[in-house]
This record gives structure tokens, C-alpha cells and sequence, in this order.
């Protein structure tokens, strides 16, 4: 392996992590209905008994198995964050938080629907499961967006090494009397890259940790969750230029 080859290994070093991370975090949540279910709905044989019957008993079956759905998710998702370096420390907390918070309130729920007695009642805790916690629509997304969030950010910190790297090397390179004026500017177009990247990443978790169900069903939670959908999404674009540039810095000293 070349001095160059290591270089480029060196400074590009887990940018594949980065952006798998990345795109994982950031790529669309499983697609929900206005019910609130997942695209692969485990409890569609529930729910058409339900739909035929309409009887206590068919509704408590509905309701604990689309319980059982959303905790199995929010367990999921709370076993997998603290393996997500990259995000911070509030950031992690406020996730779990929220987690936490849908696991309590669903058991919860579950005890309550699974003594009802009357059809009225299990109908009104049905509602209460999509209503009230949103765990598909709202949770997921947080988790999703915060997560891709403050990648973007842990990136800029990544590129931030890889710039001083490169300027040394840029440095090393003009004093033998090379030409980097084209390694300068590859440099300085991925500086500016990743600057826009963090722009548009800053300030993003607070906004979405801050949604609530209430505000969900209110119509609007959704218009932040877009506009953080999008935001991340420039933020990617720029992050992949930067990692172009990057390269190109590389060959241009060759």
C-alpha cells in the first residue's frame, strides 16, 4: 500500500459506517396507514374478525395484538439505540424517554382493554392505542430523524479530521513545488459541503422531540416531520459531494 492509498484510507476511514448509519437512519419508515398500522400488518386477521363481528371479545383480540405489535417495535428500537454512537447523550435520553413512555402507557392500556366488558369501552380503547401514542406515525419518525440527525452532525466532526489531514498534505505537496490549486479548491468545496450539511441538520432534534400525539392528531407534528424528512435529505446530498471532494483532493496530489 502506497503513502497515498493510506492516506486515502486513513482520512476516508468509517465513512462507509457513516453512511450506512445514515441512510438507515434516514430512509423512509415502513409505509402506515390512517390507522396507524404497519405496511405488514400482523394483526390483519384480527382486524377482519373484528370488522365482521364487532364483539367484545373479537375487539380485546384486535386490540392486544396491535399492543403486542407496537411494543415489539418500541423494544426493538430501545435495544438498538445505545448501539448508535453516534448520537448524543440528551438526544439518546429524550428517544428513550419517549420509548419508555409508549412501552408504560400501551401495558397499561392493555390491562385495561383486556378487563373490559362492554363494546363501547373496547371501541374507545382501540382508538386509544392509534390515538394516543402514534407509535408508527410519530415515534418511529422521531427516532428515525433524530437519529439521522445527529449523524449528520458526528459526520461533520469526521470531516473536520479529514480536513486537517488534507491540508497537510496540501501543505507538504505546494512546498516540493506542486501545483494543489486544484486540490485546494476540492478541498474548500468539501469544507463548504459539509458546512451546508450541518446547517442543515442544526436544530432539527429539538423540534422533533418536542412532538407529541396531541399534536400529531392536530395535524401539526406532520409538517415538522416533513421538513426534517427534507432537510436531512440536503443534508445527505451535501455529505456525499463532501466525501467526492475528499477523493478528489487525494487525486489531485497524486
Amino acid at each position: 500500500m502506497t503513502p497515498r492509498t493510506r492516506l486515502f484510507a486513513a482520512t476516508l476511514a468509517g465513512g462507509a459506517l457513516f453512511f450506512s448509519l445514515f441512510l438507515a437512519a434516514v430512509a423512509p419508515v415502513a409505509a402506515t396507514s390512517s390507522s396507524d398500522v404497519s405496511s405488514s400488518d400482523p394483526c390483519t386477521a384480527a382486524r377482519a374478525t373484528w370488522q365482521a363481528g364487532q364483539t367484545v371479545a373479537d375487539g380485546i383480540a384486535l386490540g392486544d395484538c396491535m399492543i403486542a405489535d407496537r411494543l415489539t417495535y418500541l423494544s426493538r428500537a430501545s435495544g438498538r439505540l445505545p448501539s448508535v454512537s453516534a448520537l448524543s447523550d440528551a438526544d439518546r435520553s429524550a428517544l428513550e424517554s419517549i420509548l419508555s413512555r409508549d412501552t408504560t402507557g400501551l401495558t397499561t392500556l392493555k390491562g385495561t382493554l383486556d378487563g373490559e366488558t362492554t363494546l363501547s369501552a373496547v371501541k374507545s380503547d382501540l382508538v386509544a392505542i392509534v390515538m394516543d401514542y402514534r407509535v408508527y406515525l410519530l415515534a418511529a419518525r422521531q427516532v428515525a430523524l433524530v437519529v439521522g440527525s445527529d449523524v449528520v452532525t458526528a459526520a461533520g466532526t469526521k470531516f473536520a479530521t479529514v480536513n486537517t489531514k488534507l491540508e497537510a498534505r496540501i501543505a507538504a505537496a505546494t512546498a516540493t513545488g506542486k501545483d494543489t490549486t486544484a486540490a485546494s479548491a476540492a478541498l474548500a468545496a468539501m469544507n463548504t459541503a459539509v458546512t451546508t450539511a450541518t446547517s442543515d441538520a442544526a436544530g432539527l432534534s429539538a423540534g422533533l422531540l418536542a412532538l407529541t400525539p396531541a399534536e400529531y392528531n392536530a395535524g401539526t407534528a406532520q409538517p415538522v416531520l416533513t421538513a426534517a424528512r427534507t432537510a436531512l435529505g440536503q443534508a445527505r446530498a451535501q455529505l456525499i459531494s463532501a466525501r467526492a471532494d475528499a477523493r478528489a483532493v487525494l487525486a489531485d496530489l497524486r
